[in-house]
């Protein structure tokens, strides 16, 4: 990619929702990011934007130049009423933008929008060799907070799951 960037991020919108299919499906058949294995369809991608917007929970896609290149939200991290104050994230990247600081620029948006809305945690849950990702999230002072090893297979092999989480209350 040599051209420069022009990052924009926005509240995602129904229409998004094909380049946010079409970007997690090269996720799903490609990589261990998400330890689903089978696709949405673009109506369940809609139906998610829709719960989110009900919930009153974000859903936020970066462009760059008008064109989708990534997306991310938050939800609660356990049902129980307790755990109101601690969100799980998920964001992903398209394969052709990873590398360039676009992860980085959406994790800060959603670090920011979780403690503007006054919440204590936010929680990720990463595959244990994503070593790119845990680095990412260690840039934002997210500590391990533990580990459950060969909890999930993909791809004909055992996969590991590394909980990290950033105390939003800790931030400046």
């Amino acid at each position: 990619m040599s051209e420069k960037l022009s990052i924009s991020i926005r509240d995602a919108v129904e229409a998004d929702m094909a380049r946010v299919h079409f970007i997690f499906d090269e996720i799903l058949l490609n990589t261990t990011a998400t330890f689903e294995e089978n696709s949405y369809t673009l109506e369940s991608w809609c139906q998610k934007l829709e719960s989110k917007r009900r919930e009153g929970l974000p859903f936020f896609v970066v462009e760059n130049r008008g064109l989708v290149i990534g997306f991310g939200t938050y939800g609660p991290f356990r049902k129980a009423s307790g755990y109101r104050v601690t969100v799980e994230h998920s964001l992903h990247v398209d394969e052709k933008y990873r590398g360039l600081g676009v992860g980085s620029i959406l994790l800060k948006h959603l670090i920011e929008h979780a403690k503007g809305h006054g919440l204590w945690a936010m929680v990720a849950g990463i595959e244990s060799e994503n070593l790119t990702s845990i680095a990412l999230h260690q840039k934002f002072g997210f500590k391990e907070s533990g580990q459950l090893t060969n909890v999930a297979e993909k791809f004909s092999r055992p996969l590991s799951l590394t909980f990290m989480k950033l105390d939003l209350r800790k931030l400046e």
